[in-house]
């Protein structure tokens, strides 16, 4: 699934819930990703049900990935 293809978010929270895995590609800062929390929700660590999908962001430095950190919300 890409964003040339026009996804949604309820596209994207399909495609978890089937398991698949998806990638967004976002622009650098961290208030913007209000869509991909949509998608995600909030974030809840470990196994099993009730838990939120794995997640992994990449950052060009340590001061974005201090901003991606901060904005996260976990449950």
């Amino acid at each position: 699934m890409t964003i040339e293809d026009r996804v949604t978010a309820a596209d994207a929270k399909a495609a978890l819930e089937r398991g698949r895995p998806i990638v967004f590609v976002r622009p650098p800062a961290a208030e913007q990703a209000r869509d991909l929390w949509d998608v995600l929700g909030a974030l809840t660590a470990g196994h099993g049900p009730g838990v939120g999908p794995p997640v992994v962001i990449i950052c060009a430095d340590d001061t974005a990935a201090a901003e991606w950190a901060a904005a996260t919300p976990v449950a």
